[in-house]
């Protein structure tokens, strides 16, 4: 759960394990937080989650679906002390299934969305990880900032101050 949310990945044998490809959509089936979804990075399942596939539904529809219908999921929840998502109510869930057109469509226009949103996140993890070497470097003097030259949109070539407005 952690590195669904922090990022910070620890890793596993895949052998005799369900593997996950970025894209993929996976479910928390145990625990408070029980029937929640996520998309998936590489890597394997693990032992309380579980991997939602379907060949004709976008599995970017159905990560929407289930974040709509959370509270809907977890009133189903079986278990007393311990939550656990009900896999049969899941699994009966009926689905009216649009046209192929609709789901093209939907194609189309979401998952470019979710492309973009996985290159992001990747942008502000080398973001993260470039912060973390440069900044105790700059900090302890290793990197001295006086020596660059900052292009001109960042530099202040003005000598003068900001005038204000004047009424016409």
């Amino acid at each position: 759960m952690d590195s669904l949310e922090n990022g910070v990945y620890k890793y596993a044998l895949s052998k005799g394990h369900v593997k996950t490809i970025r894209g993929d959509l996976i479910m928390l089936m145990d625990g408070a937080r029980s029937s929640w979804v996520f998309f998936a990075e590489n890597g394997i399942v693990g032992s309380t989650i579980s991997k939602i596939t379907s060949e004709k539904i976008p599995l970017t529809l159905l990560y929407q679906f289930f974040k709509c219908h959370l509270e809907w999921l977890q009133v189903n929840n079986t278990g007393a002390a311990i939550p656990h998502a009900n896999k049969q109510f899941i699994n009966k869930i009926n689905f009216k299934l649009a046209s192929d057109d609709i789901f093209n469509l939907w194609r189309k226009t979401i998952d470019p969305t979710y492309q973009c949103i996985w290159n992001l996140k990747d942008q502000n993890q080398l973001l993260k990880e470039a912060r973390d070497i440069l900044l105790p470097r700059l900090m302890t003097g290793m990197i001295d900032v006086e020596q660059f030259v900052l292009p001109e949109l960042f530099s202040n070539t003005s000598s003068s101050p900001e005038q204000e407005p004047q009424a016409a």
